[in-house]
C-alpha cells in the first residue's frame, strides 16, 4: 500500500481519533508513526477495527537529513585515503568522516558475514 498522506507523528487521544473520523472525508486507513502507535489506547484499536479502518505503522527516520554524500566518502575510503585527507577534500568535519567510515565498515562486515 502506497502512503499518500503524511503520517501522524504526535500522540493521539480518543477525542482526536473521533475528530478525524467525524470529518467530511471517509477515513479508510490511519498512518501512524511508531511512537503514536504505542501511545494510542487499545480500546481505540478495537473500535477502529470494528468500523473497518486499518492502521498502518510507519518507521520514520529521526533527526534532520544529512547533507553528506556518503558515496564520495566510501569511494575515497576504498582508495585508501586517510580520514583527515577525506575531511579536507570533502570539507566535512573529521568527526563526521569517522562516523560515516564506521557505518561503511559495519555494512562491509555485514556483507562479509552474509556472503
Amino acid at each position: 500500500m502506497k502512503i499518500s498522506a503524511k503520517p501522524i507523528t504526535r500522540k493521539l487521544s480518543t477525542n482526536d481519533v473521533l475528530h478525524l473520523l467525524s470529518g467530511s472525508k471517509e477515513v479508510k486507513c490511519l498512518v501512524l508513526s511508531e511512537g503514536s502507535y504505542r501511545h494510542l489506547p487499545k480500546r481505540v484499536f478495537k473500535s477502529l477495527k470494528k468500523i473497518g479502518v486499518s492502521i498502518e505503522v510507519v518507521k520514520l527516520r529521526r533527526g534532520p537529513p544529512t547533507k553528506v554524500n556518503v558515496a564520495v566518502i566510501a569511494k575515497l575510503y576504498k582508495s585508501e585515503i586517510p580520514a583527515d585527507e577525506i575531511s579536507k577534500q570533502t570539507r566535512i568535519p573529521l568527526r563526521t568522516v569517522y562516523y560515516h567510515l564506521r557505518k561503511i565498515r559495519k555494512l562491509e562486515e555485514k556483507a562479509d558475514e552474509e556472503g
